[in-house]
Order: C-alpha cells, then sequence, then structure tokens
C-alpha cells in the first residue's frame, strides 16, 4: 500500500496514512515495548508477544538510564512520566580500593524500577493501541522474500511483514538470524545488590559512588527515603550458586569487602535480602538480521550484562530500527543501514564496561597489583568515553 503524509497533531511524529505492515514482535520488554511504540508512529502495525504469562512478574530492582536513554525516553514523551518514579544520579564519583578518588562523570541520569519503566511503556503501548499477547510461546519462523511466518505454539501460522526478536539474552529468535551462534555462556561473575540503612548515611546527595574494590566493583547512592541501594560484582564459581540462601551470600560479601573502604562492608552486613544475578556473554554475532527477521536488544549483543548502559542501549536500538525501516521501502538497506549504526557503538559500550574493570578484580595478588597500578590510566580513559556516550543523541525528524 502506497503511503502519504498527514500533518503531525502533536508536531513530534508524522503518522502515516495507512498501515505499512504487520510486525509480530518477540519479547514485551524494554526494547520490545520502545521499538512498537516507534514504528506504530512511523505507520506499522506492532504486535508484541510474550511467553510469559503475567505481565507484572517482573524481576524487582533498579536499573539505570543514562541521558541517552532519557533522551529516547523524551522522544516518546515518557521522560517525565518515568522521572516522577526514579531517583536521579547526577553525577558518578569513582573511586579506588583504599577510597581515593579517581574521577567523576557528570549526566542526569536516573535509577528507576524496572517495574515502574515497563509499567509507563506498557501503558503507553496500550494508548497507542498496540495489541500486547501474553502466555504465548515462539517457536519458529520463515522468512520469505515479501513476508515472513511465525510460529507459536498451539496456534495457526502467523503472516506478517516483518518479525523482530527484543527476547533478551535467552532469544529464542537469534538462532533464526545465526544458526552457528552459541548460546550465552557464563561469565564467572555474579551480580548482586539490595537495599540497606546506615546511621549518618541518610542523605540523599544525588551521587553514585563506585569502588573499584579488591575483588570486585561495588556501587552505592543514598536514596531520597534513606534507603541506600547498592549493586556489586564478584566471581563465583557457577550460575547455580546464586540459589544459596541470602544469609550465605551476606557473609561472603562482607568478607570479600571487608578490606574495601566504608561503608561498602557496612551497607552488605545491614542488608536482609540479597539479589543475585548471574552474569552471562552473549556471543558476537555475524549479523543480526536476516531476511525479515532483525534482532533488537539484548536479543542481538550483551552490553547489558557488564555495564550501566544496558537498557539505554535498548532504547537506542528502538529508535534507530524504526528510523531505518521508515526511512527505507527496501527490508533488507532498512536492517543493514540498522546494524552499521549500531554494531559499532554496541561494541565500543561493551568494551569500555569491560576494559575499564566493571566486571571484576583479578583475584590473584600480582593480578591486583598491575590492575592497581593500571587503575587511574584506565579508569581516566574510561570517564571520557562514558561522558561521550552520555552525550549520545539520536534525531527523530518530524518527517523523513
Amino acid at each position: 500500500m502506497a503511503a502519504s503524509w498527514e500533518l503531525c497533531v502533536d508536531f513530534t511524529f508524522c503518522y502515516r496514512v495507512g498501515v505499512r505492515g504487520r510486525v509480530i514482535i518477540v519479547g514485551c520488554d524494554v526494547a520490545g515495548l520502545a521499538v512498537a511504540l516507534f514504528l506504530k508512529r512511523a505507520g506499522y502495525e506492532p504486535i508484541v508477544y510474550d511467553r510469559g504469562r503475567d505481565p507484572r512478574q517482573v524481576p524487582a530492582g533498579l536499573v539505570a538510564l543514562t541521558p541517552n536513554g532519557l533522551e529516547v525516553l523524551r522522544t516518546l514523551g515518557l521522560a517525565a512520566a518515568v522521572r516522577v518514579l526514579g531517583q536521579a544520579s547526577r553525577r558518578i564519583v569513582l573511586h579506588g580500593q583504599s577510597g581515593e578518588r579517581l574521577g567523576e562523570v557528570a549526566g542526569d541520569s536516573l535509577l528507576v524500577g524496572r517495574r515502574d519503566l515497563l509499567g509507563v511503556l506498557r501503558s503507553a503501548a496500550c494508548r497507542a493501541d498496540v495489541p500486547m499477547e501474553f502466555g504465548v510461546s515462539f517457536t519458529g519462523a520463515e522468512s520469505r522474500h515479501h513476508d515472513v511466518l511465525v510460529h507459536f505454539a498451539g496456534r495457526p501460522v502467523t503472516a506478517a511483514h516483518l518479525l523482530l526478536g527484543c527476547d533478551g539474552r535467552w532469544s529464542d529468535v537469534r538462532a533464526l538470524v545465526d544458526r552457528d551462534a552459541a548460546p550465552p555462556r557464563f561469565s564467572g561473575v555474579m551480580g548482586c545488590s539490595g537495599f540497606a540503612r546506615l546511621p549518618g548515611l541518610d542523605h540523599a546527595d544525588g551521587q553514585l559512588h563506585v569502588t573499584f574494590g579488591q575483588y570486585g566493583c561495588f556501587v552505592y547512592q543514598v536514596l531520597t527515603n534513606g534507603d541506600v541501594f547498592w549493586y556489586q560484582t564478584a566471581a563465583a564459581p557457577d550460575p547455580d550458586s546464586r540459589h544459596r540462601p541470602s544469609a550465605v551470600w551476606r557473609a561472603r560479601l562482607a568478607e570479600l569487602h571487608a578490606g574495601d573502604p566504608a561503608p561498602i562492608a557496612d551497607l552488605v552486613r545491614a542488608t536482609e535480602w540479597i539479589d543475585r544475578n548471574a552474569i552471562y556473554t552473549t556471543p558476537s554475532l555475524r549479523s543480526w538480521h536476516r531476511g525479515r527477521i532483525c534482532l533488537v536488544g539484548f536479543a542481538a549483543h550483551g552490553t547489558g550484562e557488564y555495564s550501566a548502559h544496558g537498557v539505554s542501549m535498548e532504547l537506542e536500538d528502538a529508535i534507530t530500527l524504526a528510523d531505518s525501516l521508515r526511512r527505507n521501502d527496501s527490508v533488507p538497506e532498512a536492517f543493514s543501514g540498522y546494524h552499521r549504526i549500531r554494531h559499532p557503538r554496541a561494541g565500543r559500550v561493551l568494551g569500555q564496561a569491560v576494559g575499564a574493570g566493571l566486571a571484576i578484580a583479578p583475584l590473584d595478588q600480582l593480578g591486583q597489583l598491575v590492575r592497581r597500578i593500571r587503575l587511574p590510566a584506565v579508569v581516566g580513559a574510561a570517564v571520557a568515553e562514558t561522558a561521550r556516550t552520555y552525550r549520545h543523541r539520536i534525531s527523530w525528524d518530524a518527517c523523513p
């Protein structure tokens, strides 16, 4: 169907008259919802499917939204709604193993509950008349010249213009794009987080403190309600170790951080419940697309595992893919343009996090010594690169 343009009602987006095609999106998380909203405003007919039966069953905890990600939400008209639910992080202060100040990064970031963020995105999808279906399991697809046939368990085959895999680290769609892709591999690192209260540490100053400790990286910020949110990474023998009781992890982490500067060990000891998340490395893919099938967010790359940029990178993927599709009548050209822009940026952000040692400090004494000597220079470079990442903006003009 030929598409034409009509005047923008809200002067932010131009809506196409008529539907450019049905887009099936597998995964109702940040990437899936954001790309659905952008595609809807570009004139497509997105439909979101998720294997989860209850959309309210979302893991608790906070996620970081960096300035570049907040800018994408602003483009969607959702930044203000998310800000009300979050905690501002106006400055990141970096500390060495002895508590010495290594540097800082200024930036208007936000800590927000994942449930709250998804709630805002889902509400926006409802207002935009984006269908969402839950308890639906994707089982396969065949990309053809003019369409893609999508299979769901217990349902008839569905034809669509495009299929987007937004189904995260354990993506079922990924194998259709790269049949030789290896599954995610446990990195040997466990991410742990919690909330605590300490006497004298109750002033919310908007500063996120990052300490490169002896056996791992520790992050904390005082929230406006007086709680202290913290997150840390440390070595773990296997992913199943996350199932050990919270008290066991509390004792282990307190011991690991015993030699780190205050208030790190005290925060761990004051935490009643510790969330554990096994960190995996996602295989590097030769391409993020094949035929009429394309990957978005953590299904395509692993930037969310090692850095605080993960959710913002998903939002950047969403706007970039939708923009490429609305500017190109050719699907291969649109997908190639998206991959050409996003693949190197995802690689830089992941390399920045791993290179700065955000994953974990070496455990042997020689490695610790080398790391401590190199850390100021490495962190200095990371500060500059992080500032550039924060400044990144993706324009969505009123009409392409």
